[in-house]
């Protein structure tokens, strides 16, 4: 059986099976073999560019390769943490950057092997810098040559539009550490500005780089990132539930502990309290419109409450592709005995529960389709149309790899492929071939 090992904006999987790593379309359910890995080697984990002109595979054996979207090897080396790393693309550079968090960056390519000394990195969005963090300073390396081009004091260095933002606070024992960000100008790397008490958070910044969130005086901000200047702040919840947040092109959705927070810099800020827990990372509908969170369905636009969900404790995976429904784990479920639920966005109550045919496992998020682990062989995903549910995976047989879809009824497509020692566990006795034409009809159309 295959093992879906990635993921990629939400509507294609990356899967591996005996040596070979394709991918699945879910919305059209094409399947296409991407490579076959060296040594027919076992994939355990796999990332796609976000253009999808690159893909590297990191193996059991230890091996992590780099490949083009025709299949083609582009490089190969071998060593521990293939796994581990974090992954930064550069597809203008044919190149790759992974790093363990350990003493050095490795730099993947054709015709180049080589390291960069730093526990953390950064890659600027036009892919020309990377900056490493060694100890308490950050390197500011070409990312096409790898050749130095400036040393800053500072460590967590960060990109954001044409700003490289470094934290230059000081570590001391028994001592308060007093936060200080400096923004330096890119490519002169000149400084633009500093500032003594607030901290710049690192990561989700909008793609035009011109506001990031963080900290100061123990409250939250957002700030200028062409100033330092803070454009507006909001006190913590005094909970210790932890923050989610997400951008939305100009609009910052914040929720921490019981507070929801909606920021833009033409509608400046609101801020709601609820009770603290449910579901804390905002989750999008697919055209952008609504978000769950706080266990609470909100209008993005308008910056309101629609619905209380009906008793959802926060586990909430994702929204159907047309909007209609939330997909999660019923909440008077547990461990092994664990039911998938449905809730309506229009009343907030649950309309249909089911058993999946194995434990659901761990989910990973994804506004339309959540993966859904069966078992330790096969892994498949919720594909929900028109309040419908459809598992979806994929087998790989003598013929190459096939869709199987099945309900609680029935299933249809590679499954009578298989031998019947080699099909899924939980797989319903009847078979219907209909059901792949509906589904494939449902998902082409839209839902």
């Amino acid at each position: 059986m295959a093992k879906i090992v990635a993921r990629h904006s939400g509507d294609a999987a990356l899967w591996t099976s005996n040596g070979v790593v394709g991918a699945l379309d879910y919305r059209s359910g094409k399947n296409t073999l991407l490579v076959t890995l060296p040594r027919r080697e076992e994939a355990e984990c796999a990332t796609w560019s976000d253009d999808r002109t690159l893909v590297t595979i990191g193996t059991r054996e230890g091996t992590r390769t780099l490949w083009n979207a025709k299949g083609e090897l582009l490089a190969e080396v071998r060593g521990p943490g293939a796994c581990s790393a974090d992954v930064e693309f550069a597809p203008s550079l044919k190149r790759v950057f992974l790093s363990t968090g350990e003493a050095a960056v490795s730099v993947l390519g054709p015709g180049l092997e080589g390291s960069l000394p730093a526990s953390w990195m950064a890659l600027s969005a036009d892919e020309k810098y990377v900056a490493c963090e060694v100890e308490q300073e950050t390197r500011v390396h070409d990312a096409k040559t790898l050749a130095l081009v400036k040393t800053l004091p500072g460590r967590n260095a960060q990109f954001h539009g044409d700003v490289l933002v470094v934290d230059e606070s000081v570590y001391e024992p028994y001592r308060e550490t007093v936060p200080t960000s400096v923004a330096y100008a890119v490519p002169s790397f000149a400084k633009r500005w500093r500032r003594r008490g607030i901290s710049i958070r690192t990561d989700r910044t909008p793609s035009a780089g011109t506001w990031a969130l963080g900290g100061k005086a123990r409250q939250y901000a957002v700030f200028d990132l062409r100033t330092g200047d803070a454009l507006a702040t909001w006190p913590a919840s005094g909970y210790a539930c932890g923050d989610e947040w997400i951008w939305r092109g100009g609009e910052l959705i914040f929720i921490e502990g019981s507070l929801i927070t909606f920021w833009s810099k033409q509608r400046g800020k609101t801020t709601h309290a609820r009770e603290c827990g449910g579901a804390l990372r905002p989750l999008l509908s697919a055209d952008g419109k609504r978000f769950v969170g706080l266990d609470g369905i909100w209008d993005t636009e308008r910056r309101t409450l629609v619905n209380e969900l009906e008793g959802a404790d926060g586990m909430i995976y994702g929204f159907s592709r047309d909007g209609s429904l939330l997909i999660g784990i019923d909440p008077e479920s547990t461990g092994l005995d664990q039911v998938l639920a449905a809730w309506s966005t229009t009343t907030g109550k649950i309309v249909w529960r089911t058993k999946p045919p194995r434990h659901a496992g761990d989910v990973n998020h994804d506004p339309r389709a959540p993966y859904v682990s069966m078992d330790t062989k096969t892994l498949a995903f919720v594909e929900q149309s028109n309040g419908k549910l459809y598992w979806v995976g994929v087998v790989v047989t003598e013929h190459g790899p096939e869709l199987l879809v099945f309900d609680e009824r029935c299933w249809a497509g590679a499954a009578d492929l298989l031998e019947p020692e080699n099909q899924p566990d939980g797989l319903p006795a009847a078979r219907c071939p209909e059901l792949m034409n509906e589904y494939l009809r449902v998902v082409s159309s839209g839902g």
